[in-house]
């Protein structure tokens, strides 16, 4: 198979983040990209610059049997569109899925339009975070400098960002940095200097100077990250192995992350609301191009199970009620391989892989903790979190027809096995990724009971309707594959497309009517060009039927057909390309028949059927 080098991530991260990195770090809080942070006054504007995908080479892997998802038919009946809903098959859909990336105190009154159910704080600046000055490095993202996060008192930045996620009635995801260094201030002008383009293996066993040029097929050019590690950072611990003290001792030279646990488990003592902590922000590239500056060591499989188990351990043992996420790999590269698996022949060799049986990451991961987790008797690990990003351009590109096409069949690879990447995924043996349901059949087989989550998630087309359908085709499968968490990457803007997406299921009535909170089974003839996902009220009083039309012609016919329960009058809420601001159109439905309620939907539309009884 095919295997592309990580550029792919890195062109997808620099389009990702333009906007937010350029007039934020100096800022009181900075809305951090997921990879990019804000520009200061005393540096120029950062400018990122899409590479072009690397080349391609061979890579001979075993398969891993019985690992391919199933898909749905796509066969289409003649005479409209037929929507199947059976309510006898019922499971309940967790609020946490309706989830945004925002790492700031404010934009509330944005949290509250949307419905948001989860806000996380996370973006590779979150892997420097100092939780005792409020500051961080940027990475790559800008210059490898550091950055201003919040005030000066202690704690007070991730404090805020949580108490609001509280008053909000959402849960929080925080971001615990593993990498081993912080930001040792907030100076703009901290900033490490000649930092290589990427790592490489280390250049002896346990050594942290690591290879960087590769001549020949031959390792050349160490590089010793110790000059800007003490530059820019300070030491980074999982455990203090001491008594906790607030505010923390700023004078050590170190910080705890068990300290900074502690500290918010305390000031949150009456929380209602799930936090959730992240093990870092996608390992696998802090040395290539992330964190290279003080990370340059590409971790292989043992040591990114290591560095994950030390510090969740450590989190679980000051927070026990807290739920632990990892281990948040970037991609499809980070499903099936490590950092150094990158090796000289981008993943062609695999070596790191193949002397772990050639078992995928993900999958060996979650054998090892569940291993690691039946000998010492409790969980580290509680949910299983990935990034996912359509690599197709959908993300960063226009909204011209053939985009907004490609764009709206994206979600597809979050469940469909019959769907193939259009991009060098296909070249991957995830070529049809049915990423939600190979995740769940891979909890099942590996760690049962463990819950899954998507903390990364965008689709692009934030102001196009195209980009309003994808979204909401996301939060339908999220909420039908029993997700346990997604989070949206950035905040969609109140009366943006992608805001009206949420909107369709937190409050389309403007009201506080939302889809449902029980999912039902339900089924539709073609799932190429429509999506069907249907819910009750927690009363069972109530049938919400959420209808996508991603057809660009007319109107299409649907014919809704509910097993065990019986309306009695109706309303649809139709969003499309032409409601602009205004939000979704409401309109009687005639209920002539309880047996085949008959609808029509626009073409390129989002449409809420509410059934009552």
């Amino acid at each position: 198979m095919l295997i592309p080098y990580r550029s792919q991530k890195a062109l997808v991260v620099r389009n990702k983040h333009r906007a937010g990195a350029i007039a934020l770090a100096l800022s009181a809080f900075l809305l951090l990209s997921g990879c990019g942070v804000g520009a200061g006054d005393d540096a120029s504007e950062p400018t990122f610059t899409p590479k072009p995908p690397e080349p391609t080479v061979t890579a001979t892997l075993p398969a891993i049997p019985d690992d391919t998802p199933t898909a749905e038919s796509d066969s289409t009946q003649a005479g409209g569109i037929v929507v199947s809903v059976n309510t006898a098959v019922r499971y309940p859909i967790s609020p946490l899925i309706y989830g945004v990336a925002d790492p700031t105190t404010g934009d509330e009154d944005t949290l509250k339009w949307l419905g948001a159910g989860l806000m996380r704080w996370g973006g590779n600046a979150r892997t420097r975070h100092n939780w005792e000055i409020n500051a961080s490095n940027a990475g790559a993202d800008w210059e490898f400098r550091n950055v201003s996060q919040g005030d000066t008192v202690p704690g007070s930045a991730s404090l805020g960002f949580m108490q609001r996620d509280e008053r909000l009635g959402a849960a929080s995801i925080l971001t615990m940095p593993t990498i081993g260094w912080v930001a040792k201030d907030s100076d703009n002008n901290t900033r490490s200097t000649d930092v290589p383009k990427h790592g490489g293996p280390a250049v002896s066993k346990g050594s942290d100077t690591a290879f960087t040029e590769v001549a020949n097929d031959v390792w050349t050019t160490p590089y010793d990250p110790s000059a800007n590690r003490a530059r820019t950072s300070v030491q980074s611990l999982p455990s203090k192995g001491a008594p906790f003290t607030y505010p923390p001792d700023l004078t050590d030279g170190k910080v705890y992350q068990d300290e900074w646990v502690a500290y918010l488990r305390d000031a949150l003592k009456d929380r209602k609301q799930p936090v959730i902590y992240a093990m870092d922000n996608e390992p696998e590239l802090w040395s290539d191009e992330a964190h290279v500056d003080v990370h340059p060591v590409r971790p292989g499989y043992d040591d990114a199970l290591q560095t994950f188990l030390t510090y969740a351990k450590a989190v679980k043992k000051v927070d026990p009620q807290g739920l632990i996420a990892g281990p948040e790999s970037w991609g499809v590269t980070g499903y099936l391989f490590s950092a150094l698996d990158n090796g000289t022949d981008k993943f062609g060799t695999a070596a790191d892989r193949k002397a772990h049986g050639g078992i995928p990451w993900l999958q060996w991961f979650l054998r090892s903790v569940a291993a690691d987790d039946a000998k010492a008797g409790s969980r580290s690990l509680d949910v299983l979190t990935v990034h996912y990003y359509p690599t197709a351009g959908q993300y960063e590109g226009g909204n011209d027809a053939p985009m907004q096409d490609k764009r709206m069949q994206a979600p597809r690879a979050l469940w469909d096995g019959l769907y193939i990447e259009p991009s060098w995924v296909a070249n991957t043996e995830w070529a049809s990724p049915g990423l939600a349901r190979r995740l769940t059949r891979m909890i099942e087989q590996s760690y049962p009971g463990t819950k899954l989550g998507i903390t990364e998630w965008n689709f692009g087309g934030a102001d196009d309707i195209s980009g309003a359908i994808a979204t909401a085709d996301a939060l339908g499968i999220f909420g039908r594959e029993r997700m346990y968490m997604a989070s949206y990457w950035g905040l969609p803007k109140q009366s943006s497309a992608t805001g009206w997406a949420f909107r369709m299921y937190r409050n389309y009535d403007g009201k506080g009517s939302s889809f449902g909170s029980q999912s039902v089974e339900t089924s539709i003839d073609n799932t190429k060009t429509m999506s069907a996902y249907g819910a009750l009220s927690e009363d069972g009083s109530k049938l919400t039927v959420m209808l996508i039309n991603k057809q660009r012609g007319n109107s299409t016919d649907v014919s809704i057909k509910a097993d065990g329960f019986t309306p009695g009058k109706g309303t649809l809420y139709r969003y499309t390309a032409q409601s602009a601001a205004g939000g979704p159109q409401a309109d009687p439905v005639t209920v002539t028949d309880p047996a085949a309620v008959q609808v029509s939907l626009a073409p390129m539309s989002i449409t809420l059927v509410e059934l009552t009884k």
